[in-house]
């Protein structure tokens, strides 16, 4: 072969091999800022670990991240909305157990609460609490027991929607104790909080994250907590189970799940980087007096999560014959 044939394509041939890896190559991630999609009102659980644990990574990594609000129809609207994004790791889902709910309240939604997502990690886990407004005739669960059996559907209980996880956790609660209320539905956790201080509602059973304030200001009294141990910052307070709820257990939960296909490399460096926050010295002494539990969880393991608390309302549903909605 002529020298001349040979250099060309000997350079060819290393323009091709250099020009191979670079082609191969994922587009650098983040590219841009990073949306968190919260499917309720700002000042709920998830709008507040949102916000503080991606300023926190931000300070760390450089990362830019916004928190975009998209409440209503239960959290069915920003669940949606996130379900629908591009699988790029640019999109993710603050979700909550409203999103396992979704199955059994409407027939033809757009996402599935398992198949649509991919498990980043658990940011919280935090008990629920029965709270009554000032002024209401219980200071006890046997109280408040007797005093709505006495005006049956005349107590006004706050929800985030009918077939919510609050319509839910409510109904449950109400069901084992014999009791039937008004379920009044609002778009979102502050809402409900404004509703009982307003005196618009009489009760809600209420995450311990964005009500202990308003407790502690003396709008609200608390007459359970809803896991099966009585929670480290109000030891005096009763679960609702040993008050006479026998067996009623409920955690309000929040987490980061992306669109389902993101890579898993994209998956893992998140659910890291969440974790890592979540356990920063700042962060565990802002959520200590919130009595909040987090340890932050693997994508697997928040992942059974989500598919058990499916299982569960799907199971309550059938039990009380709740039919979806067109």
């Amino acid at each position: 072969m002529p020298v001349n044939a040979a250099w060309k394509l000997g350079a060819l041939l290393a323009a091709v091999t250099i020009s191979l890896p670079l082609h191969a190559q994922e587009p650098a991630w983040p590219s841009r800022t990073i949306v968190i999609v919260v499917a309720t009102s700002p000042g709920s659980a998830g709008d507040i670990y949102s916000r503080l644990y991606s300023q926190k990574i931000s300070e760390v990594t450089g990362w830019r991240f916004v928190v975009d609000n998209k409440p209503g129809a239960g959290a069915i609207l920003g669940t949606t909305f996130a379900a629908r994004s591009a699988p790029n790791g640019h999109t993710l889902l603050n979700a909550s157990s409203s999103m396992t709910t979704a199955p059994i309240l409407y027939k033809n939604l757009s996402f599935d609460p398992v198949k649509s997502f991919t498990a980043i990690t658990l940011l919280s886990n935090a008990p629920s609490m029965l709270l009554v407004r000032t002024g209401f005739p219980a200071k006890t669960l046997q109280e408040y027991v007797a005093y709505v059996k006495a005006n049956p559907g005349k107590v006004n209980f706050g929800t985030t929607g009918i077939g919510s996880i609050a319509h839910l956790t409510g109904f449950q609660l109400h069901r084992i104790l014999g009791l039937e209320v008004t379920y009044v539905p609002y778009k979102g956790p502050a809402d409900i909080a404004n509703a009982i201080m307003s005196g618009e509602i009489h009760t809600t059973l209420g995450a311990m994250t964005v009500n202990i304030p308003m407790v502690k200001a003396g709008k609200a009294s608390i007459l359970g907590v809803s896991t099966l141990a009585r929670n480290r910052m109000i030891p005096d307070v009763p679960t609702l189970s040993e008050a006479g709820a026998q067996g009623f257990e409920h955690d309000a939960w929040t987490g980061l799940v992306a669109p389902s296909a993101v890579p898993a490399a994209i998956i893992n460096r998140l659910s890291s980087e969440f974790q890592k926050a979540g356990r920063h010295p700042d962060i565990v002494q802002k959520l200590a007096p919130t009595g909040q539990l987090f340890g932050g969880s693997s994508p697997e393991e928040f992942q059974r999560l989500i598919v058990r608390e499916t299982e569960r309302w799907k199971a309550l549903a059938r039990e009380v014959n709740l039919e979806p909605q067109d």
